[in-house]
């Protein structure tokens, strides 16, 4: 071993012993997962935004997707919380987005219908719509959206159906239709009244 080797030698075995001395512990594993830590935060946005505190909830949606950027719950709810603001093109690329990473949810195909509905893009929203009740026949505000699509068409018989069909799943869409103005023109068939008061 010639003298340049031998000094070569020596300088490694002395960075290594350094760096050995000098290596801090490794910090704990943390105790709450990536994903935990963002599906916790999701669940704060549902139920901020449940209660009418949109704000905190759009908070609560952000914070989730920085922690996950895959949590496609809090990317959907996000889009659709932009879109109910009236923020269309914002919530539509997060519903994308969450689309694309959990393509076969029908809780994201669920808040696109809605998305499309507020434009009033209501192709687009009976598709979404169909998608759900494709994986889900008896979700009921699938059902009623279709209803509310088909009565502002005028389609009265389908209208009826499907509410027929909604207020089967659930009794609460019958107490949204005796309010809701999509079924004005049919509130005084007798079909219409056997429905919705059971």
């Amino acid at each position: 071993m010639n003298y340049v080797s031998v000094i070569l030698s020596l300088c490694l075995v002395g960075v290594l012993a350094g760096c050995q001395a000098d290596v801090a512990t490794p910090p704990k594993p943390a105790t709450v997962s990536v994903r935990t830590a963002s599906m916790d935060a999701w669940h704060r946005g549902v139920t901020a935004a449940q209660s009418g505190r949109h704000d905190e909830a759009l908070a609560a949606y952000t914070k989730a997707i920085d922690i996950d950027g895959r949590n496609f719950h809090a990317l959907a709810d996000k889009g659709l919380l932009l879109s109910l603001e009236g923020r269309y093109r914002e919530g539509e690329s997060y519903l994308t987005q969450a689309l694309a990473i959990a393509p076969d949810s029908i809780a994201v195909h669920y808040n696109c219908a809605i998305h499309y509905k507020l434009q009033d893009r209501l192709d687009e929203s009976a598709a979404e719509f169909r998608i759900v009740l494709a994986a889900q026949p008896q979700h009921a505000w699938s059902l009623y959206g279709l209803a509310t699509i088909c009565a502002d068409r005028g389609d009265t018989e389908d209208a009826l159906q499907y509410l027929e069909q909604a207020v089967a799943a659930d009794a609460a869409t019958a107490d949204a239709a005796r309010t809701q103005a999509h079924f004005d023109a049919m509130r005084d068939l007798p079909r219409f009244q056997a429905i919705v008061n059971p």
